[in-house]
């Protein structure tokens, strides 16, 4: 699910890194501080005995930007199992992703994503029954307890930043570019507002490439910065996945974590404390979201750091997990576009589908290794177009007038200090200005005069087709979506599923999830799409509108390109849908409706604690069927065998897990995709 996509963004982060290696690094004990006293500044003597912990902190993080938390209760012997389960685990992991360095070093990752201080979903750890013994249920259950453990220091953390580091003049870090939501006011609500992505790395080492005898090793990662405002990980620790259970070795060196001090010196880090600290260590977000607003002279360092792996013998690895706390999605990125995080992370990895390398100038992996986006193309074929190169079009045949611009499927020209949409190398005589989404016509949006027919919790408890209730029920938007779905009982192996919304929509759509694909796994996904058009000269008409009428359309998404234009003709020869059913009520509650086995030819799997991975969008403020807003998608996973009943917004049942687990089968992972996560980083560790 969400695991494979976020891993598949970090096979995109070698991102012009600078060899560090050298025959002799200095060491040097990292800073620490008290897991207490993060609570509370101390008025005493620090590790020193000269220096409170608030300013231990403080100069921490404008010295080298790298702090380590000690004394965290119950922490070090929950590290030491963790790290030790997920590694045997994830080395069966169906969800786990393998990346090979050059050194000859391969890692193995699994991951999740945590929202704001809390864990969003589970560790994808996908295993066979037969491996039961070594993914067993007390490793969930540490795995659970670790990652609130690390939420809790992370609060903590967060805390004391925002009270060590107030912005110079009182304003917001970010604004977020949903004009109806509130700003962010300090590095506290940034934090309690992203998507924060979770990794659990196994590092194995493979055949070395040839050197010769007086080579010193050379770095696994180079030195690089990490785009996030930080990350908080755990020190490398050595396990014997030929054990059982697999353990953690004794005096068995985890490699060298090298970092850059201000003054160009490397230095390895000694973390002290039988390495059972969290490292927390500043990135790139800090300098570009936190320093512009601190006062003069006040600069918080975004820390360069490497990682030199140790010869390990075959069956050992060097386990360690991190999270990277990244600014939310919403919050704009840039105040003269209103380009929000979200979208440049889309950019980025469209660019890098598309052939263009670690991505768009300035959004990949750090502020230091990437200028300012740069508008030249160095390929004489390309022309700058949305903030990427893309290739040109032919216009010497083009009617008089018309020459070579960027465009959107409007025909307006695009500017650097545009925002989100569609545009391309177009021959055109256009030269009009890029303007906001037309609005959905009031005839269409707003209810009758009189009133909507009946309530929408009346609308909402209605029965589908068969005359049957529904059995169960999801809350995708809090009091405004919902998803709805029975099990045929005279159809056996199909479903009927309603999705519903208080009020009308352009679109709603429900899909079978690409592992792998692009935008969250949007890209390559098999989709059912109820359309509302009521009105082919809508919006300027059919070109701009994508007109293909009001109906329920199986379509499968293009595999790179989002644009509903390049997949609105992808339906199947043969549609799969048993039934299916539009109801727009302009205004008042609408829904489509479907029953089937399969979705654009792929099967539903109605296998117990086999859940299928599902994404989900709407569109309410205009015909169109492009940009879905804030909020309006999501993923979600759904096990046909058991039912769920009534499941509130950002509940997850846990119910089937219990089943599952009772009956010695296949674990049932819960959770739904982070929003455009999608984010192009630097390979953190």
């Amino acid at each position: 699910m969400r695991a494979s996509i976020v891993l598949l963004i970090l096979s995109l982060s070698a991102c012009l890194f600078t060899n560090v290696h050298a025959e002799e690094t200095a060491r040097m004990l990292v800073p620490s501080i008290a897991f207490n006293e993060l609570f509370h500044a101390s008025d005493g003597a620090g590790d020193g005995g000269d220096a409170s912990s608030d300013e231990r902190f403080r100069r921490a993080m404008l010295d080298d930007g790298i702090l380590t938390v000690n004394n965290i209760p119950g922490f070090g012997s929950l590290r030491r199992r963790v790290l030790a389960g997920v590694s045997a685990c994830g080395a069966t992991a169906t969800s786990a992703r393998v990346t090979n360095f050059p050194d000859g070093t391969s890692r193995r990752t699994v991951a999740a994503v945590a929202k704001g201080f809390q864990p969003r979903d589970f560790i994808d750890l996908d295993f066979d029954a037969s491996d039961m013994a070594t993914c067993s249920k007390d490793l969930r259950v540490d795995v659970h307890a670790f990652r609130e453990l690390v939420s809790s220091v992370s609060r903590a953390f967060v805390k004391r930043l925002k009270e060590s580091f107030p912005s110079k003049d009182g304003s917001p870090m970010l604004r977020s570019a949903d004009p109806d939501a509130d700003s962010f006011e300090d590095v506290y609500s940034l934090v309690a507002a992203g998507d924060h992505l979770e990794h659990f790395h196994a590092y194995s080492r493979g055949d070395r490439p040839p050197s010769g005898d007086d080579t010193p090793p050379g770095e696994t990662i180079d030195l690089h910065a990490d785009q996030g405002m930080f990350i908080m990980f755990t020190p490398g620790i050595v396990v014997d996945l030929s054990q059982m259970p697999p353990a953690t070795v004794k005096g068995e060196s985890p490699g060298s974590f090298l970092i850059e001090r201000p003054d160009g010196t490397i230095v390895e880090c000694d973390f002290g404390f039988d390495d059972d600290v969290l490292v927390v260590m500043l990135g790139d977000g800090i300098d570009a979201v936190v320093n512009p607003k601190m006062p003069e002279g006040v600069v918080l360092r975004s820390t360069p750091h490497a990682m030199r792996m140790p010869d390990l013998s075959s069956g050992m690895v060097r386990s360690w997990y991190g999270r990277m706390f990244l600014p939310p999605s919403s919050a704009v990125h840039d105040e003269h576009t209103g380009i929000s995080y979200g979208e440049m992370r889309e950019i980025a990895i469209d660019s890098v589908r598309a052939g263009g390398g670690e991505g768009t100038p300035g959004l990949g992996c750090s502020r230091r290794s990437l200028a300012a986006a740069d508008t030249t193309c160095t390929d004489p074929n390309d022309m700058y177009c949305w903030m990427r190169c893309m290739p040109k079009v032919d216009c010497s045949n083009a009617p008089a007038g018309h020459t070579l611009k960027c465009a959107s499927q409007r025909d307006q020209i695009w500017r650097e200090a545009d925002s989100h949409g569609d545009y391309n190398p177009t021959c055109t005589n256009s030269t009009a200005n890029v303007t906001k989404d037309p609005d959905m016509p009031a005839a269409y949006k707003n209810a009758p005069s009189g009133g909507c027919a009946k309530t929408f919790s009346a609308y909402l408890a209605e029965p589908g087709p068969s005359g049957e209730s529904w059995t169960n029920q999801h809350e995708l938007i809090k009091e405004k979506l919902y998803l709805q779905w029975r099990r045929c009982t005279l159809t056996p192996g199909a479903v009927e599923v309603r999705m519903v919304h208080d009020g009308s929509f352009g679109y709603v759509a429900l899909g079978l999830e690409n592992p792998g694909g692009g935008h969250n796994g949007m890209n390559g996904a098999r989709t059912v799409m109820g359309i509302y058009d009521p009105d082919e000269n809508a919006h300027g008409g059919e070109k701009w509108l994508n007109f293909v009428g009001t109906g329920v359309k199986e379509l499968k998404i293009h595999d790179t390109l989002s644009a509903f234009r390049h997949w609105k003709d992808s339906g199947p020869s043969t549609s799969g849908l048993i039934d299916s059913r539009m109801d727009v009520n302009p205004g008042c509650g609408s829904a489509m409706y479907f029953k089937t086995k399969k979705i654009h030819g792929t099967d539903l799997n109605m296998t117990k604690c086999s859940p299928n991975k599902f994404i989900w969008a709407i569109h309410t403020s205009t015909l169109l069927k492009g940009y879905h807003g804030f909020g309006n998608r999501g993923h979600l996973k759904i096990d046909f065998a058991v039912d769920s009943g009534i499941v509130p917004l950002a509940t997850s049942p846990s119910s089937t897990v219990v089943e599952c687990e009772a009956s010695h089968a296949v674990p049932c992972a819960q959770g739904f995709l982070f929003m455009l996560l999608m984010t192009v980083l630097c390979i953190m560790l």
